[in-house]
């Protein structure tokens, strides 16, 4: 009972962070970032490269046919000399003397020339692999380098992913600052109206009317400053997504919600792409080491052929032919190269796999640091709040003592820059948490590839 309970809980949670932080508008983006993003595109093609090669290993166990064909023309060269005429000329004389006729007509002797003259052979030849072992692990082979190509592009597009959502948070974030600077402008210049009135009335000195045209100086120079920080944070999305980089970039303002509640970042058991493919590395090498240690097993195949031939482009019965057979190729002896080669196989093997039992370890260490930042980033948020509320509270405060002439204007200064800068902490320690929030969606796998 208490475990389906857990299960129940750990289901609505996840259910919750997946559509934490998402909505219609970074959706859209992030599918025009994945279509246009160049290295996607070019994972994609070797991606779509190693599914050819995949498929022309399956190729190698199919039967392969070749259509060959030569044309002899030749002069000269060996001869073999037949003494017809010195064996034969004897015996139709004496038949001619017996019979009294010349029925048996005399004839030379032939000199054979024994290369082919105007001889063609044509053929075609049906060959299929009964016994190969570089076939078998070849596919194997193109298998597990597929395997490393799907985990590397669902780790590209992971990380897209993630860039996309930072430096859209960066823009909101950016695009806040300036929000803040703009009233907190308008509330400089609206001090520096009040201490006019004040020194006019004569309950204030004019240092204070100096002093307050000053904070109006540095105040429009820091939204000078944060607007330029928008227009650079709006180029650096605009370049993730592959757009113009002054391209506008629509603002989704119901992620300016401060008071949306932050899920848990929890596991769900996912494996890394890092591991995947490092996993199908392991594969490979492994399955390249098992063919270097079958070195020893001969090599079997059959063959048809179906061809003519003949001289004179003669083509008949006579010329047409058929034949089948085996072939057999055994290496029996390389000085020992096949197990030196063996050697490094194995070695190369057993690298790969301790590599990847450090690569899993560094993966969860990173995991883990990543939920933890996560964690601390919404503590900070928290306590930014509540700073946030008390620093405006004090400046309303000091802002009443101050018209009622029991305070300072520095004094109110102080409260009046807390203020704002608890305004822009507040807003960067949010926007910190989407950031790290996508992040833990990313190392854990809960950021699914459109």
């Amino acid at each position: 009972m208490i475990t389906m309970r857990k299960t129940v809980i750990l289901i609505l949670l996840l259910n919750s962070l997946n559509g934490f932080g998402q909505t219609p508008v970074l959706d859209q983006y992030l599918k025009t970032g994945l279509e246009g993003n160049k290295s996607l595109k070019q994972s994609v093609a070797l991606l779509e490269k190693e599914k050819y090669g995949l498929r022309e290993a399956n190729s190698l166990f199919l039967p392969t046919v070749e259509f060959t064909g030569s044309y002899l023309k030749s002069d000269g060269g060996r001869t073999i000399d037949l003494p017809l005429g010195d064996l034969m000329n004897p015996v139709y004389t004496t038949l001619n003397q017996l019979t009294g006729t010349n029925s048996f007509p005399q004839i030379k002797n032939e000199s054979v020339q024994l290369n082919p003259d105007n001889f063609y052979d044509a053929k075609f030849r049906v060959s299929v692999p009964l016994i190969n072992n570089e076939v078998w692990y070849n596919r194997q082979i193109k298998s597990g380098i597929l395997d490393i190509q799907e985990a590397d592009h669902s780790l590209n597009q992971k990380i897209v992913i993630q860039q996309i959502k930072t430096r859209y948070f960066q823009v909101l974030q950016a695009e806040k600052a300036v929000s803040i600077l703009e009233n907190a402008l308008n509330l400089v210049k609206e001090n520096e109206r009040v201490n006019q009135s004040l020194v006019k009335n004569g309950l204030a000195t004019p240092s204070v009317v100096t002093r307050a045209k000053s904070e109006v100086s540095k105040m429009t120079t820091s939204l000078q400053e944060a607007k330029n920080n928008l227009v650079n944070a709006r180029s650096a999305f605009n370049l993730t997504i592959g757009q113009s980089i002054d391209s506008p970039v629509l603002v989704d303002s119901s992620l300016y919600n401060e008071t949306l509640p932050f899920p848990d970042a929890s596991s769900t058991g996912y494996t890394r792409e890092e591991v995947r493919k490092l996993k199908a590395v392991v594969d490979v090498k492994s399955s390249l080491n098992r063919l270097n240690s079958t070195f020893w097993i001969p090599k079997l195949s059959a063959f048809a052929d179906l061809g003519s031939q003949g001289e004179d482009w003669k083509f008949n019965n006579k010329t047409r032919y058929t034949m089948a057979g085996l072939t057999l190729s055994w290496s029996l002896n390389s000085g020992l190269g096949d197990f030196w080669k063996i050697g490094q196989t194995s070695a190369d093997a057993e690298a790969a796999g301790w590599q990847l039992a450090d690569l899993s370890e560094q993966l969860d260490l990173e995991t883990d640091i990543a939920r933890k930042n996560y964690r601390l980033a919404i503590d900070q948020y928290q306590s930014r709040k509540l700073e946030n509320s008390s620093a405006w509270d004090y400046y309303t405060d000091m802002k009443k003592k101050y018209q009622a002439g029991s305070a300072l204007y520095i004094e109110l200064l102080d409260a009046q820059n807390q203020a704002v800068s608890a305004d822009l902490q507040q807003a960067i320690s949010y926007y910190q948490v989407l950031i790290r929030l996508a992040e833990v969606r990313r190392l854990t796998g809960l950021d699914e590839t459109l």
